[in-house]
């Protein structure tokens, strides 16, 4: 059998990441990440909780690293791709304990998170600049 290679793009991931690094004041990030995780489950998973549940882990992982992390675009870079990498994983783990996969870690890491990194890497080498601009140019006004 051939093995499919699935990139997945994270563009919600990508914005609630920028704007928890960009936005720091803002309170509505994570009623934001419950509501585009269930979206998400209830449109493209269909198991209710899992996005609704990583989504805000995620965005509170990054606010707790915020303060640490320069405002440089390889170490907003670094902390996208184990947001990217957290989530594909904690998905992973869910769908193992529902045993909805089958799938070996070897398979998840080759056909799933790499594809799925080059993916999200590429998407926010072209969306980097533009929306933390637009971040930092909201924050001023």
């Amino acid at each position: 059998m051939r093995a499919t290679y699935t990139g997945v793009p994270q563009l919600t991931l990508l914005s609630l990441v920028l704007v928890v690094v960009f936005v720091p004041q803002e309170n509505w990030v994570m009623p934001i990440a419950i509501g585009a995780g269930l979206i998400t489950d209830f449109f493209y998973t269909g198991i209710l909780g899992v996005n609704t549940f990583i989504l805000p882990l995620i965005v509170f992982l990054v606010t707790q690293v915020r303060p640490i992390v320069p405002r440089r675009w390889l170490f907003v870079w670094a902390v996208f791709v184990i947001a990217v990498t957290i989530s594909e994983v904690a998905s992973y783990v869910v769908a193992m304990m529902l045993g909805s996969t089958t799938a070996s870690v070897g398979a998840l890491i080759t056909q799933h998170i790499a594809p799925g990194l080059t993916v999200n890497i590429i998407l926010f080498a072209i969306m980097y600049y533009v929306l933390s601009r637009l971040l930092v140019k909201l924050t001023q006004d």
